[in-house]
């Protein structure tokens, strides 16, 4: 969906509504479209390739520009939500179709409109049932308030809005029951989740245990193909074990309607209608019901990646402020740091909202002998090896000198598209490098003080004043003093 590609949820949209009854298009707040579902494209005769290079004057009749312009323009100035016209669409084979357009503005949540849900009813038989006119556009407006309530539903709404969704839908088709049922994890029993029933009815949850998927033929057949399953009449419904009529007769289930749940081709469950009286389903309300379905396996799959995303999150900011190490991102020509651990602040000695601020502020730390070694550490030019390792010296704000090592690994390869960025982690190593000239200063005492002894076996009496002045300055060297004094 070119141009709306930073709208995950239009996609999820497009992909409820493609099979929808009512005619529906997504258009750019600049009028283009860049899809049309299969009814639409019927109306028409266009395709969707066509829909997608057609300019707006293509498809509308000339006289009606104005007025489509005009309510669009209303909407983008925040003056409107919605807006109804009538108006005349030209059709591939010239044919000017008179319908009703309605177009509902898509929003983000700062309130500008990136594009426009249109519903499009053809009004050539208007004359002939007005019946049914009515129904399309009551259909419209539940598709649409579906559609919308959908959009950025946050994870702790997730319940609320199935309900919510279940309650529209089931007042829709005039049936008293709407019901979510989702498959166990061995995929053999039905689990009652979320449920919408009429004012004066008791919830069947409570009092519903785990259904056995075998106690009804439909699960490993229709269902499990991504079909609908209609019955008009339970009593007489084909392949019903014995098992089965009890429960409807339990639960009063004289008639129902299903739809799958699924996502990725992995079966999450079902949704369904159910009346105590047998009645016929019609087609809206099949349609309905489906549009539903996959709105809701939409949402519980994002709902759930989301929470994935959350708990990965959650687990590495535990584990970056449960360790010594840094961790952090940045990205380099410019420079700005996109991410610090919490440990930063501690190595650093500086507070992490200055270092976001200023990525340069850091330098201010640094030993003036070694900051050049650490600019180059973030060379963006490619000269530099993938990994990168550098110890120098900090000077913490209360004046302590620490000594920081840095590893750089490169995120992006120059010639990409974005900014260079770099991660890395830093330690204090202040210890190891205390302990390591330590031991570098004990070989050294070690060597000399053989080489001293060395030299003085043998020596003759007239050498020795001689090699104790060489000696003292040795002594003097290792041990970092001017002079040194036998006694």
């Amino acid at each position: 969906m070119e141009g709306l590609d930073a709208e995950p949820a239009l996609v999820e949209l497009s992909n409820s509504f493609e099979d929808a009854s009512v005619a529906m298009a997504l258009r750019t707040a600049d009028g283009r479209v860049v899809w049309a579902n299969r009814a639409l494209r019927g109306l028409l005769g266009y395709t969707l390739a066509e829909y997608r290079v057609l300019a707006l004057e293509q498809i509308v009749h000339p006289a009606d520009l104005e007025l489509l312009s005009a309510e669009t323009a209303r909407c983008l100035a925040g003056q409107a939500d919605e807006f109804e016209i009538p108006i005349r669409l030209v059709a591939r084979d010239g044919e000017a179709v008179p319908v009703l357009l309605h177009s509902a503005a898509l929003r983000r949540r700062t309130g500008g409109v990136y594009g426009f849900l249109t519903q499009i009813v053809d009004q050539r038989s208007v004359q002939e049932t007005s019946a049914r006119l009515a129904r399309q556009l009551e259909y419209r407006r539940v598709t649409t308030e579906l559609a919308t309530r959908f959009i950025n539903v946050p994870v702790e709404r997730l319940g609320e809005a199935i309900v919510e969704a279940l309650g529209i839908v089931a007042g829709f088709a005039m049936v008293p029951r709407a019901a979510v049922f989702s498959f166990d994890e061995e995929g053999d029993r039905l689990l009652h989740e979320y449920e919408w029933y009429a004012p004066g009815l008791s919830p069947l949850g409570p009092n519903l245990e785990p259904i056995p998927a075998g106690m009804f033929p439909w699960w490993s057949g229709p269902l499990a193909r991504g079909e609908s399953v209609v019955v008009d009449d339970t009593t007489c419904a084909p392949g019903v074990s014995a098992e089965g009529r009890a429960f409807f007769e339990v639960y009063s289930i004289g008639s129902f309607l299903c739809a799958p749940l699924a996502s990725n081709g992995r079966r999450l469950g079902l949704v369904a209608f159910a009346d105590p009286r047998p009645r016929g389903w019609n087609e809206d309300a099949v349609s309905l019901l489906r549009v539903c379905g996959e709105l809701i396996s939409a949402l519980i799959e994002r709902v759930q990646r989301e929470r994935r995303i959350a708990e990965t999150s959650e687990l590495f900011a535990r584990m970056a402020s449960s360790v010594n190490e840094a961790f952090w991102i940045a990205e380099v020509d410019p420079p700005r740091v996109v991410y610090l651990s919490p440990a930063s602040e501690r190595l650093l000695g500086m507070p992490l909202d200055r270092a976001y601020r200023d990525p340069s502020a850091m330098l201010e730390y640094i030993e003036p002998e070694d900051r050049l070694r650490f600019t180059r550490l973030f060379a963006a030019d490619g000269s530099a090896p993938e990994e990168r390792e550098l110890v120098y010296r900090l000077r913490r704000r209360d004046g302590e000198v620490r000594w920081l090592r840095t590893r750089v690994f490169p995120l992006q390869e120059k010639d990409r598209s974005g900014p260079f960025r770099v991660t890395g982690t830093t330690v204090d190593v202040t210890d190891e490098v205390i302990a390591k000239e330590r031991l570098e200063q004990r070989a050294r005492v070690d060597r000399a003080v053989s080489e001293l002894a060395m030299n003085f076996i043998n020596l003759p009496a007239r050498e020795i004043p001689a090699a104790v002045d060489r000696a003292l300055s040795v002594l003097a060297t290792l041990a970092d003093v001017d002079e040194a004094y036998l006694l």
